[in-house]
């Protein structure tokens, strides 16, 4: 019998022999008779274990095994906090998912803390502080940090973004990522942090040899830009205005063209204007024509998306 049709039954048909009363502890059970395994409820003001072996925490619980969800009290910061935490009843599930919220001190700011999971074998973890200000002050704050060796409250902090009134910073030392454009924003499809991508040039051009690859990121410092890095060398002749690699949609500029001077060996011009265009649908075009042999260099060719 599942946990809604058990409830449906109590509430329409008054049957009351899955529910129990220990010592002022509410439990409920999803087979009648009782027994070790079948606690799928409970309300108690203390921890404790039913006659059957069935443990049970102070505040809430409700369990679909082998998920649980947990509506208890912690010690935070040194108070007394509610605590809910979510199981997914992974084997190696060392730390649920957890949120908790207390106040510092009295007048102090109040703090909720949001942690990822941890399993028993790395045991890292990952979290979102929300602080807000205190009786002196309105300069709320966030913070997401990562930890090493998770405890609930007091972690080796390996990494922290802090951002408010007084801007973003970095601790310790450590780099702010990019989001991989296409990825995160719905269930299924999990953030990734940006790489940098090969450029897939068109025929008649290749990696110049004995340099970096073509390549192509999104870099995000305050705002977001497409970056390029690498050589190209032209195996044809090529006239002006030759798309050589598109980048993809994302990667594009959104107002444009833009047009760059790079180091450079095209024959149709000085060396001295214009190599290369960008163009807002993504083509990536030779700013001169140009012979076998030739090359462009694209480092340090950066431009907004917006």
């Amino acid at each position: 019998m599942t946990f809604r049709s058990i409830i449906a039954d109590y509430v329409l048909g008054g049957n009351l022999n899955n529910l129990y009363n220990l010592t002022g502890s509410f439990l409920l059970y999803g087979t009648s008779p009782p027994a070790a395994g079948s606690l799928v409820g409970s309300i108690s003001p203390k921890a404790g274990t039913d006659n059957f072996g069935n443990p049970y925490p102070a505040g809430f619980q409700f369990v679909d095994s082998p998920l649980k969800i947990q509506m208890t009290v912690s010690t935070f910061l040194g108070t007394l906090a509610p605590l809910l935490q979510l199981y997914t009843g992974a084997g190696d599930e060392a730390l649920p998912f957890h949120v908790i919220v207390a106040q510092a001190a009295s007048g102090g700011p109040y703090i909720a803390q949001m942690v990822s999971p941890a399993n028993s074998v790395v045991q890292d973890a990952a979290g979102l502080q929300l602080i807000s200000g205190d009786n002196t002050s309105v300069n709320a704050v966030g913070q997401a940090f990562y930890d090493s060796g998770f405890v609930l409250g007091n972690g080796t902090r390996m990494f922290m973004i802090r951002w408010g009134a007084g801007g973003v910073t970095l601790s310790p030392v450590a780099a702010m990522v990019s989001l991989q454009p296409g990825t995160g924003g719905s269930i299924g499809n999990l953030p990734a942090a940006e790489i940098w991508h090969t450029l897939s040039l068109n025929a008649g051009f290749q990696a110049l040899p004995g340099f970096p690859a073509p390549r192509y990121q999104v870099e995000t410092v305050n705002g977001s830009r497409t970056r390029l890095a690498g050589a190209v060398q032209l195996t044809a002749t090529k006239a002006q205005g030759t798309p050589f690699a598109v980048l993809p949609p994302a990667y594009a500029p959104v107002v444009g063209p833009k047009y760059y001077l790079t180091a450079n060996s095209l024959s149709g011009g000085s060396g001295q204007t214009e190599s290369l265009h960008v163009q807002t649908n993504g083509n990536l075009e030779l700013g001169h024509s140009g012979v076998s042999g030739n090359y462009l260099f694209l480092d340090d060719v950066a431009f907004e998306l917006d």
